[in-house]
């Protein structure tokens, strides 16, 4: 498992139907099975060996690889689990494309001579 950044989410098993909830964490460590990663919700409902998706940015493409919880610890404040990948990546996109809410981003667009907002964009 090599990340393009320390960037990675969760999907957890049931969050599966639209809009899948993903749960944002930092990457700590690369381990020979996968990796060990921080998440700020030390409430997050995970257990040792359950498994899951791990999603990430690989090659500057979103994926998903299957993944079991080897071990986590609970703090104050986050949740660190190390997961070991137990399947291939793939891509995590149904379409070859994803939107990003820019709400609120303050991007503004020239169409012409109107001067817009930006709401979303596509990559």
């Amino acid at each position: 498992m090599k990340p393009d950044d320390d960037h990675i989410f969760l999907l957890l098993p049931g969050d599966d139907s639209p809009p899948r909830p993903l749960h944002p964490g930092k990457l700590v460590a690369r381990t020979e099975t996968g990796c060990r990663a921080a998440f700020p919700d030390p409430d997050l409902a995970v257990d040792e060996g359950m498994n899951l998706l791990l999603l990430y940015n690989l090659q500057q493409k979103f994926v998903q690889q299957p993944a079991r919880i080897g071990w986590l610890r609970r703090e104050e404040d986050r949740v660190t689990l190390e997961l070991e990948t137990i399947g291939d990546p793939g891509s995590a996109e149904s379409r070859e494309s994803y939107r990003a809410t820019a709400i609120g981003s303050d991007i503004r667009a020239r169409l012409g001579e109107e001067l817009c907002d930006v709401l979303d964009v596509s990559a």
